[in-house]
């Protein structure tokens, strides 16, 4: 299996202290104890993935799988969202070989960190080895990519600090102007109107993507793709899709999810078979 990212030491290592402050800026009901316990599993899972590395076959898969398992109870049991976290998780993932679940834990990184670079070349790398439906790409993506870099740069936290302290600067501006009458303050209107604008309205598209956005990945070997939501109805492709297979949740019948796949096809697959992100 070929090696990841050869800074993910660095990169675990400093999601402990991501982590502590996140806690600490939410305002934890129950920090101070909560803490303690945060570190401890940490270190756990760390010290999993660590051993992991030094394993081969079996034994290393068993490991990295319960590393993966150790740091999503960060989340399941703390409610700890974090970018790094998803991103420890999917390289976990990824090298036990479970593609679907490592291309879904990168998929909630990519989120709220769209701007890491080692998370883009490790999912890129994961993505390249599903061979499912072929995306379909329009001609002016790379040009909105190139107009609006700063999505693709920042996380999500900075451009949400960003975009509150353009909105604050903004006020103060204006309030200024009622007492003087500057070019310089005239020039810090509208320098921070573009930045609150622009770099605002980046933040509310990720904000609608986390909150209003059903999208999801296949997490099984094989999910055969139907014409509607029941074993009965007629296969759409002839082969199943293959595990780490990205799509859009478009309407839930039952235990049914009706999905648009990234080539626009419409098709129905068991809901267990897969997970949103």
């Amino acid at each position: 299996m070929k090696c990841l990212s050869k800074n993910l030491l660095n990169k675990i290592s400093l999601f402990l202290g991501i982590t502590l402050v996140l806690v600490d800026w939410c305002g934890h009901p129950r920090a101070l104890e909560g803490e303690e316990a945060h570190q401890a599993l940490f270190r756990k899972a760390q010290e999993t993935y660590n051993k992991a590395q030094s394993l081969n076959g079996d034994e290393r898969q068993l490991a990295m799988l319960k590393a993966a398992a150790q740091f999503e109870l960060l989340v399941d049991k703390y409610g700890i969202e974090n970018g790094y976290l998803f991103y420890n998780t999917g390289n976990a993932y990824y090298e036990a070989g479970k593609p679907g679940r490592a291309i879904l834990n990168y998929r909630r990184a990519e989120r709220l960190i769209p701007g890491f670079r080692d998370l883009q070349y490790n999912l890129n790398l994961v993505r390249g080895e599903v061979t499912g439906p072929e995306e379909v790409s329009d001609w002016w993506d790379e040009i909105v990519k190139n107009l609006v870099f700063w999505h693709y740069m920042l996380d999500f936290s900075t451009r949400r600090w960003i975009t509150i302290i353009s909105f604050v600067l903004i006020w103060g501006f204006l309030i200024a102007a009622i007492f003087f009458q500057s070019a310089i303050i005239k020039t810090g209107i509208v320098l921070s109107t573009l930045v609150m604008v622009g770099v605002g309205g980046s933040f509310l598209h990720s904000l609608y993507q986390l909150n209003a956005v059903s999208a999801g990945v296949t997490i099984e070997e094989q999910t055969t793709a139907r014409k509607g939501p029941g074993f009965t109805y007629e296969t759409i492709y002839q082969q199943s899709l293959p595990e780490g297979t990205e799509f859009e949740v478009i309407e839930e019948q039952g235990e049914w999810w009706k999905i648009r796949l990234v080539n626009d096809d419409e098709a129905w697959i068991p809901a267990k078979r897969a997970e949103t992100i």
